[in-house]
């Protein structure tokens, strides 16, 4: 029995196919490559924002435990920092810009003590809000 000279090899066609399947699984492992760096990049961002907050939040918390007096403020001004709590720097070593974010410091109704809210935005344009709400001790 004798071949013939088109008997072998891969014809045109299905070198075209399995190409094809190769490009697909390149293309949707690259996309999921992408889709993986994005999300990556939101919870780093969240997480840096939770670590800004949790620092702004500690450093009133100790404040005021150790009997400092803290003005309240409809909008605190974070990059002057009029009380001098070192907030911009926090800001700025999280990469975060202190002129975004919003502090507010009132006092709580009819009880004693202190309601703060900061909320946190980071460039992107994601946010983060934390509450704090300090009390006065029983005397």
């Amino acid at each position: 029995m004798v071949r013939n000279r088109n008997d072998s090899g891969f014809s045109l066609v299905e070198i075209s196919v399995a190409l094809g399947i190769i490009s697909a699984g390149i293309i949707g492992t690259v996309s999921l490559l992408s889709a993986n760096r994005a999300l990556m990049e939101a919870a780093w961002a969240q997480g840096r924002m939770g670590i800004v907050a949790d620092s702004v939040m500690a450093e009133f918390s100790v404040r005021y435990r150790h009997g400092e007096r803290i003005r309240t403020a409809a909008n605190y001004n974070l990059v002057t920092d009029s009380q001098n709590y070192g907030f911009a720097t926090i800001f700025s070593d999280n990469g975060f810009d202190a002129s975004l974010s919003n502090l507010r410091i009132r006092r709580r109704g009819s009880t004693r003590g202190l309601q703060i809210t900061l909320k946190v935005r980071s460039p992107s344009g994601r946010s983060l809000t934390r509450k704090l709400t300090l009390y006065e001790p029983f005397q």
